[in-house]
């Protein structure tokens, strides 16, 4: 003997149940049916195609990371003339002739 249950779920939480269930060739309602074996009894024989290729149906456009920040090491007071780099990102640097730091 069998039951109907009706639940209202979210246009694109239906969506991606949609989606899911096509890739893996099973039904609605045996996906919604295993669900439920898992929450009530930690088990089922349902295969949800965790092995496939999905795509996240929710995806943030990727950002451009940037790079990050270097970390320097400055010797001197900041108002001072007299203020100099010695090191960027751990490693030591020094002016050039043309007033450009580089690694030493």
């Amino acid at each position: 003997m069998s039951r109907t249950v009706s639940a209202r779920i979210p246009t694109e939480l239906h969506r991606e149940l949609r989606e899911r269930c096509n890739l893996i060739g099973e039904s609605i309602n045996d996906f919604i049916k295993a669900s439920i074996e898992i929450a009530l009894y930690r088990s089922t024989d349902f295969d949800f195609g965790e092995e496939q290729d999905v795509k996240p149906a929710k995806t943030e456009p990727e950002l451009k990371k940037e790079p990050p920040l270097p970390e320097i090491t400055i010797e001197g007071d900041s108002k001072s003339p007299e203020m100099k780099i010695t090191s960027i990102n751990g490693k030591p640097v020094e002016k050039n002739s043309e007033g450009k730091y580089v690694y030493t």
